[in-house]
């Protein structure tokens, strides 16, 4: 297993809501369609594919 994979199986990729509970203060927004950057939006819910 890639470690990449193993990181997403983890919920341990660095997405702004990870690293809000990490104590990391972010301007969250999608760079493709405006909406809260979480791990779910990116990887699970985004209709716009991210590059």
């Amino acid at each position: 297993m890639s470690l990449f994979a193993w990181r997403w199986i983890q919920r341990k990729i660095p997405t702004d809501d990870v690293l809000k509970k990490r104590g990391f203060s972010l301007g969250s927004k999608c760079q493709c369609c405006g909406q809260e950057e979480s791990f779910d939006h990116i990887f699970l819910t985004s209709h716009t594919p991210h590059s």
